[in-house]
């Protein structure tokens, strides 16, 4: 079976749009027109709970929300090969980039040592529906970012990961 290929112009035709990820500029943007989740006293006291019998929270930080793991990888077999290709899509980089920022920003531009030892991490995700997204498709793209940033040596260093849905966030009208 013979696989055809189709011209811009017939692409074009049957209105196939190839997607687009997002630069750093527009995570950066899109990140500081949204408003942070309202959590009431109980949902903190909710999410301290988690840890209360392992620890504290050392670092409380807040993030742009990391694209799903179907965005955050890209695959290609290279001509003459039959090895599969996996790199982080420019998307991906974009995300890490707006995390490294963000990690920066929170430090003043002075970050501490990474951290060592075993850790426990808490994700509180908040998106701006209450429609069925996966949790743990955002976790490792956000991993990737925070060790990239150098919070941690490794992210084999976690032992515990939470991930818990967080509220419904309102979105920005300067949103496109």
């Amino acid at each position: 079976m013979s696989q055809s290929t189709l011209s811009v112009e017939q692409v074009r035709e049957l209105g196939i749009r190839k997607r687009r990820g997002k630069t750093k500029a527009e995570y950066a943007a899109r990140f500081a027109a949204t408003p942070a989740a309202t959590h009431t006293e109980a949902d903190r006291a909710k999410q301290r709970s988690l840890f209360e019998r392992h620890g504290q929270v050392v670092v409380t930080l807040r993030l742009p929300l990391a694209p799903s793991t179907n965005h955050y990888w890209r695959s290609w077999v290279r001509p003459g090969s039959t090895r599969v290709m996996t790199h982080v899509s420019s998307e991906g980089q974009a995300y890490k980039a707006a995390v490294a920022t963000a990690w920066l920003a929170h430090w003043k531009g002075w970050p501490p040592e990474p951290l060592t030892g075993r850790l426990r991490l808490l994700i509180s995700v908040s998106y701006f529906t209450c429609a069925k997204i996966d949790l743990d498709n955002r976790i490792k793209p956000l991993q990737d970012a925070l060790t990239d940033c150098k919070v941690w040596v490794d992210d084999s260093q976690i032992d515990d990961i939470r991930a818990i849905r967080g509220l419904v966030v309102e979105k920005p009208d300067t949103w496109t």
